[in-house]
């Protein structure tokens, strides 16, 4: 599968800087599909996930650690601020955690880097919520 990427500077994701995202809109709008049908006020995973693209207190941390413009919890229920953070870390994990194909990055993004990397980035490892996940969220992009 290939992905739909433009260049971008590597200091911009990996670094402090923040440009525009790599990760096309189709994807990231195939994510709030999937993740919360497109509701701007979801609170999901026991009140740790929020907004459209269900972004994780822990990738809004890494957001806030690595850009200059930081966003709050709050925030993240506005669609505009959570679809840019969801792109930029789709981004994240394309450059800086090295993941090699739409599978990874999608499979990185719903279990979580730190478990994907545990297994070697091999997807077939992840949960079968996971792998449907993906599977969704491919049949909605690829439409």
């Amino acid at each position: 599968m290939k992905l739909l990427i433009s260049a971008v500077l590597l200091f911009s994701l990996c670094g402090s800087l923040y440009a525009e995202p790599i990760i096309n809109d189709r994807l990231v709008n195939a994510i709030a599909q999937v993740e919360s049908n497109c509701t701007p006020n979801a609170i999901g995973d026991n009140g740790k996930s929020f907004g459209i693209c269900q972004i994780s207190l822990s990738v809004l941390k890494e957001w806030n650690d690595n850009c200059r413009i930081e966003f709050s919890k709050k925030d993240l229920l506005d669609p505009q601020i959570n679809k840019r953070i969801c792109a930029w870390y789709l981004d994240r994990l394309i450059i800086c955690y090295e993941c090699a194909n739409l599978e990874q990055v999608l499979t990185g993004y719903n279990w979580g880097i730190g478990n994907l990397r545990k297994v070697k980035y091999d997807v077939s490892k992840a949960p079968k919520s996971t792998r449907e996940y993906v599977v969704r969220v491919l049949k909605i992009y690829n439409k």
